[in-house]
């Protein structure tokens, strides 16, 4: 039965792909997600498989135009999920990141897992290659689902995001890569945590590379050039969303290096874990035309 599902999904992806850059199929029932698939999709090809999370007041579609991943999905051939999160008493999607998961609350930790699954059982992915990308609130997200689960994720990226302080609720016991991107001017989850409740971006980085058995890192000053500029311009916080720009503005470019990169080595099960530290980026800078997802997800491969 599953073969046969198998096929019957291949065959509709084919026709599908014929009049598309990619094919877009939806899962989760209820929770629809959106599923993606490289123009190039073959049946019998092992895929990575990527699950990315916006942030808070966010969404998918935000999301993916944000870090480019159709382009990155393009070159690097890989099968996607996008989910959405619940909506709060104001309207705005998130994820539920709290731990310990409180009684007839939203367990998107559970969600999530599950698209995950279903899409393992439906088609071909190669389990030493499922990853999550998250930015912000999806960021804390995926800390969660890194500590939730045991083996089912090789590698995070957290963008913007925090690991929550109290590491005693993190239950994993296999190794896996992380990499924390984080501004240093960034005024909603600042680089230095201002809370009790979550680490800083150093801290983040580092409690994984203690879980690895990682060896003392390795700073490597202005390494990457990933940030076109500070912030995206006519974007304004209010109220905790962000608004589109208007209309044209100037680009102002040197194509310098601006990012420093923290790496940790000799972890365990040939895991990596990495802090890129991007002075002068705020919350939402932006990383256009910077490949800034194809350099996170090489990253976290060069570790398999």
């Amino acid at each position: 039965m599953k073969k046969t599902l198998k096929h019957i999904c291949s065959l509709l992806l084919v026709v599908l792909s014929t009049s598309a850059s990619s094919a877009v199929l939806y899962i989760g029932k209820d929770r629809p997600a959106s599923v993606k698939f490289p123009a190039n999709y073959v049946a019998n090809r092992s895929y990575p498989l990527v699950l990315f999370l916006h942030g808070y007041g966010s969404s998918g579609d935000e999301t993916v135009m944000y870090l480019e991943a159709d382009l990155q999905q393009a070159a690097s051939s890989f099968i996607s999920i996008v989910p959405e999160g619940t909506r709060d008493a104001e309207g705005r999607q998130h994820w539920n990141t709290v731990l310990p998961q409180q009684k007839g609350s939203v367990d998107d930790s559970a969600y999530l897992q599950g698209l995950v699954s279903e899409v393992k059982g439906r088609w071909n992915i190669d389990s030493k290659r499922v990853y999550v990308v998250g930015i912000s609130n999806g960021g804390f997200m995926a800390y969660r689902l890194a500590c939730d689960t045991d083996g089912v994720f090789a590698g995070i990226v957290s963008i913007a995001g925090s690991m929550f302080a109290n590491t005693s609720l993190c239950q994993t016991k296999t190794p896996i890569s992380v990499l924390q991107i984080h501004g240093t001017k960034d005024e909603i989850v600042p680089f230095v945590s201002q809370t009790s409740g979550n680490l800083g971006a150093f801290e983040s980085a580092q409690t994984w590379a203690q879980r690895n058995g990682c060896q003392t890192p390795e700073e490597k000053l202005l390494a990457r050039d990933l940030m076109l500029q500070p912030f995206i311009p006519g974007i304004v916080l209010a109220n905790g969303a962000y608004t589109a720009p208007s209309g044209p503005f100037i680009i102002n470019d040197e194509g310098q290096r601006e990012t420093d990169e923290i790496l940790w080595s000799s972890c365990a099960a040939g895991t990596r874990v990495g802090l890129w530290r991007v002075n002068g980026a705020s919350h939402v800078p932006d990383y256009s035309g910077k490949n800034l997802l194809g350099q996170a997800l090489e990253f976290l491969q060069g570790s398999r």
